[in-house]
C-alpha cells in the first residue's frame, strides 16, 4: 500500500464518513494509486464484507438518493463518480450496502434514470450490476426478465445486466445455485422471437452462455427444445439453435423429455389453467382442497424462476372474479389472490383496475378508492384506467369528482369515445342534460361508428320526450352492430314507450321479442324488465309521461353516495396527488381570476405531503404539479424560481417534468433558455419525444422563421405519426396505448395535424397547410402541455 493510500486509511479510521465522501468523489491526492479505479482501490484496501466500509457506503448512498449535486461539481462529473461508486461497490460483498440497494430499489432507479449518458457513461447500468450481486431471494427475476427482453429501460444496452442478473440469483432455498437458471433460458428464447433481434448477436449470447456453464450438448437440448413454440410453428429460436445444437430438431415430446419437464419448473399449461376457472364456478369448495393449492403452488414456482409471472397474473385474476361471483362469501380468498398477482406484476394495468373493483364489491370503497387512483398516477396513458376510476366515483356518489376525472381524460385522449360517453351520462346524471345532449352529439359525428353514442343519445331523448327521434337512433346503432346489448335493451324501451302510449299489439310484441332475445343470451337486466313489463305497460297505456324502467347502471346505493363528501384527511397519497392534477387542470382553463385562485389554493393544500410519505412512483408528479400549480396561479417568476431549485436538487433526475415547467414558465415570462442550458433528454422514447414538442411550442413562442418552424415540424411529425399509429382501438373500442409516447403521439395526430390536413411530412410544404397546424398549435398550447405532463409521468412509474 503506498503512503498516499495509508493516509486515507487513518483518515478513514477517524472520520470514515468524511475520508469516504472524499475518496468517492475524487478528492482524495492517491499519488501513483490515481490509475487505480475506484473499485481496484476498495479491493486493496478492505476485505469483502468489510463492516466499517459497510456502513460507510451504506450512509452515503442513503444521503444522497435523489439528493442535489454537491457544491461545485458538475453534472456531467457527478454521473462519472456514481457510475463508479456503483462499479467499485459491486463486488465487495456488503451486507446493509445491499440491504439499501434492494429496499429503496425504485427510488434509486428514479434518481439514476435521467443520468444516463450512453453506454461509457451509465450510472443506473452499474446501479443495476451491484444489485444482480447483491440479490438474497428471486424477487428481481422479473426486472431480469423484462431487461433481457427490453421491456424495462428500452433502448439500453442492459441485456448482459439481465443475464447476469439471472446467473447470480439465488434458489428457491436462497442460496446459490450453480445450475442454469430456467429463467434466464425462458427469455433468451423469447428473445429470438422479438421484433428486432439480430441472429448473429443472439447466437452469440447463446454460445457464451453455452461457454459460461459446463453442459452436454444434450443437456441443452433436453432443456431448451420443450420451451421452444411447438414445431409445426414458425420460430427464430428453433431455427437458431438447430444451427448450433444438432439434437433440436430430431427432438419430439418423448417420455424421457416428459420426465426432463417435471425435473423443472414449467409454466401450467393454458387449458388447465382454464379448466381450473371452469371447476371452481361448478363447485367453489374446491378451492379448499390440496390439488387446488398445488395447482396455485406450481403457478408461483413458474413465476419466481422465471420472473413470467403473465400466467399467473391472468389466471389468479379469472380465478378471483370468478371465485367473487359465485361464491360473495369467498371474497377474502379472491382479494388475496388478485392481490398476489399484483405484487408479482405490477406492471399491468388491467390487474389494477380487477383488484380494485374486487376491494369495491367486497365493501371496501375506501381501499377501492385509493387503488385506483393510485393506478391512474401509475399509467397515466391508460384511458380505461381512467374510466374506471371515474365509474368508482360515480358509484360511491362523488358525482362531482367523476365529472372532473373525466374532463380531463376527454381533454387528454381526444381519439376516446368512451371518456366522451361516460362524461355525458355522468352530466346527465347531474342535471347538465343539454350539455350532455351536445357531447353525445359531437361523438357522433366524430365516431360514426359507436353504438354506444348514439345508444346514450337516444336514451336521453327519451327522457327530453322525443321518443321517436330516439327509435330512429337505436335502429341506427344496431345497423352499425345488430347484436349490442345497449342498443337492443334501448330500442325495446323506446318500442315499448310508443306502443303503450298509441295501445299498439305489434310494438307490444315488439318490444317483448327483443326482451326475450336479450334474455335468452343472459341478460338479467331483461329478465327482470320482463317480469314487471305488464305493469309498466298498463300505466304506459294511462300516464303519457310514464318512461318505462332504463337499463339498471351504476347509479349509487344510500351507502355508497354517503362516501361521496370526502374531505383532504380522508385521502390517499394518491387521491390527494390525482384530484390535485385535476384542479390544476380546472384553474389553467378558468377565465375567472378569483375562481382560478380558489382552486389553485385547494390544489395547494391538497399537495401538502411530507415527502417521507410519497410513494417512489408519486414523487416525480407531486414535484412537477406544485411548481405548475404555482405558474396556474399567475406568479410565473416564483414558478421558474422553483423548478430551477428542483433542477439544482434532483440534477437531471429520472423525469424531465421539471425541465418542462421551467420551459412552461420561461415561455409565460417571456424569457429564453439559458445559454448554457445544453442538458440533453434522457435515453426514453417518451421523454425524448416530449422534449422535442415543447421544443416547438417553446420556438412558436417566439415569433420564428416559417423556415425554422417547418423544419421542427417536418423532423417531428413522422415520430407523431408512428407512435400515434401504435394506439389502437382494443376489444371494447377504447383506445389501447401502452405507453407516454404513443399516448402523446395520439393527440397529437387529432389536435394538431389532422385538423390541419396533414397526412405526410410533404403536406407540411404547403404554405396553408402549415399555417394551419400552427394554429392548432397555438390554440392548443395548454392541452398539449398537460398531455406531455401525463406523458413523461410514465417513466417514474
Amino acid at each position: 500500500m503506498n503512503e498516499a493510500l495509508q493516509r486515507w486509511r487513518e483518515d478513514f479510521a477517524r472520520e470514515p464518513d468524511t475520508a469516504f465522501d472524499r475518496l468517492v468523489r475524487g478528492l482524495v491526492p492517491l499519488g501513483a494509486a490515481g490509475q487505480l479505479s475506484f473499485g481496484e482501490i476498495l479491493d486493496g484496501l478492505f476485505e469483502p464484507g468489510d463492516a466499517a466500509l459497510d456502513k460507510a457506503v451504506a450512509g452515503w448512498l442513503e444521503k444522497h438518493i435523489l439528493g442535489a449535486l454537491p457544491d461545485g461539481t458538475s453534472l456531467h462529473r457527478w454521473v462519472s463518480v456514481i457510475e463508479e461508486f456503483f462499479l467499485g461497490i459491486a463486488a465487495m460483498e456488503l451486507p446493509k450496502t445491499g440491504e439499501v440497494l434492494r429496499c429503496r430499489h425504485e427510488r434509486i432507479l428514479l434518481w439514476l434514470l435521467g443520468f444516463y449518458e450512453g453506454a461509457d457513461r451509465d450510472p443506473g447500468g452499474a446501479y443495476l450490476l451491484a444489485l444482480a450481486r447483491a440479490q438474497d431471494d428471486q424477487r428481481f427475476s422479473s426486472l431480469w426478465r423484462r431487461l433481457i427482453l427490453g421491456e424495462k429501460l428500452a433502448g439500453r444496452p442492459y441485456l448482459g445486466i439481465g443475464i447476469l442478473g439471472f446467473r447470480k440469483m439465488p434458489g428457491p432455498d436462497g442460496r446459490e445455485s450453480s445450475d442454469v437458471p430456467e429463467g434466464l433460458l425462458q427469455a433468451l428464447v423469447q428473445l429470438a422471437d422479438k421484433l428486432g433481434t439480430g441472429q448473429d448477436k443472439w447466437k452469440q449470447t447463446m454460445r457464451s452462455l453455452f461457454a459460461s456453464y459446463r453442459r452436454s450438448e444434450s443437456y441443452w437440448v433436453e432443456h431448451l427444445a420443450p420451451i421452444l413454440p411447438h414445431h409445426e410453428e414458425q420460430s427464430n429460436a428453433r431455427e437458431w439453435l438447430s444451427d448450433i445444437l444438432r439434437g433440436i430438431p430430431r427432438w419430439r415430446p418423448t417420455t424421457a423429455a416428459a420426465r426432463a419437464l417435471v425435473r423443472h419448473a414449467r409454466r401450467v399449461p393454458i387449458p388447465e389453467s382454464l379448466d381450473w376457472v371452469k371447476r371452481v364456478a361448478q363447485n367453489p369448495t374446491l378451492c379448499e382442497t390440496p390439488e387446488f393449492s398445488a395447482f396455485l403452488d406450481h403457478h408461483r414456482l413458474y413465476a419466481q424462476l422465471t420472473g413470467d409471472s403473465g400466467f399467473l397474473n391472468k389466471s389468479f385474476n379469472n380465478l378471483a372474479t370468478t371465485i367473487l361471483r359465485v361464491a360473495p362469501d369467498r371474497g377474502p380468498l379472491a382479494v388475496a389472490l388478485v392481490e398476489e398477482a399484483l405484487k408479482l406484476k405490477s406492471s399491468d394495468p388491467q390487474t389494477w383496475t380487477i383488484y380494485a373493483g374486487m376491494l369495491l364489491a367486497s365493501g371496501r370503497g375506501s381501499e377501492a378508492l385509493a387503488t385506483i387512483w393510485k393506478a391512474r398516477q401509475r399509467f397515466p396513458w391508460d384511458s380505461y384506467i381512467r374510466n374506471e376510476l371515474a365509474r368508482i366515483l360515480r358509484k360511491i356518489g362523488d358525482l362531482v369528482g367523476a365529472e372532473g376525472v373525466l374532463r380531463e381524460t376527454v381533454s387528454h385522449f381526444p381519439s376516446d369515445d368512451v371518456c366522451r360517453n361516460a362524461l355525458a351520462e355522468v352530466l346527465r346524471a347531474r342535471g347538465q342534460v343539454q350539455e350532455a345532449r351536445t357531447i353525445y352529439e359531437q361523438t357522433c359525428k366524430d365516431f360514426p361508428h359507436d353504438v354506444f353514442s348514439r345508444s346514450g343519445l337516444a336514451d336521453l331523448l327519451i327522457d327530453l320526450n322525443l321518443v321517436d327521434e330516439a327509435d330512429l337512433l337505436f335502429r341506427a346503432a344496431l345497423r352499425i352492430e345488430p347484436r349490442n346489448r345497449v342498443a337492443r335493451g334501448g330500442l325495446a324501451r323506446a318500442v315499448s314507450i310508443r306502443g303503450a302510449r298509441t295501445r299498439s299489439a305489434n310494438l307490444r310484441e315488439e318490444a317483448t321479442n327483443i326482451l326475450k332475445e336479450l334474455a335468452a343470451d343472459g341478460d338479467g337486466d331483461a329478465r327482470r324488465r320482463l317480469q314487471d313489463f305488464d305493469v309498466q305497460w298498463r300505466r304506459g297505456e294511462t300516464d303519457p309521461t310514464f318512461k318505462f324502467r332504463r337499463e339498471a347502471g351504476d347509479e349509487p346505493t344510500q351507502s355508497e353516495a354517503a362516501q361521496g363528501g370526502r374531505t383532504i384527511a380522508d385521502m390517499s397519497v394518491a387521491e390527494r396527488l390525482g384530484r390535485a392534477m385535476i384542479t390544476l387542470w380546472q384553474a389553467e382553463r378558468t377565465e375567472n381570476a378569483t375562481l382560478r385562485s380558489s382552486l389553485c389554493a385547494h390544489a395547494t393544500a391538497l399537495l401538502e405531503v411530507a415527502e417521507d410519505k410519497i410513494d417512489d412512483d408519486l414523487l416525480a408528479a407531486f414535484v412537477e404539479t406544485r411548481g405548475l400549480v404555482t405558474l396556474a396561479s399567475g406568479d410565473a417568476q416564483r414558478a421558474l424560481a422553483y423548478f430551477e431549485e428542483q433542477i439544482r436538487r434532483y440534477g437531471r433526475g429520472g423525469w424531465i417534468g421539471i425541465q418542462l415547467g421551467d420551459q412552461r414558465a420561461r415561455i409565460a415570462l417571456g424569457v429564453p433558455n439559458d445559454a448554457d442550458d445544453t442538458v440533453e433528454a434522457p435515453s426514453s422514447q417518451s421523454a425524448g419525444f416530449a422534449l422535442n414538442v415543447a421544443r416547438v411550442i417553446q420556438t412558436l413562442s417566439a415569433s420564428p422563421q416559417e423556415s425554422e418552424v417547418r423544419h421542427l415540424l417536418k423532423a417531428l411529425y413522422p415520430r407523431a405519426a408512428k407512435f400515434a399509429a401504435r394506439a389502437q382501438q382494443d376489444a371494447q373500442e377504447g383506445l389501447s396505448i401502452e405507453s407516454g409516447a404513443e399516448m402523446l403521439g395520439a393527440f397529437l395526430q387529432t389536435r394538431w395535424f389532422r385538423p390541419a390536413g396533414i397526412q405526410s411530412t410533404e403536406d407540411l410544404d404547403r404554405p396553408d397547410a402549415l399555417h394551419a397546424v400552427v394554429e392548432r398549435i397555438n390554440n392548443t398550447r395548454t392541452d398539449t402541455f398537460d398531455v406531455i405532463s401525463n406523458s413523461t409521468l410514465a417513466i417514474a412509474a
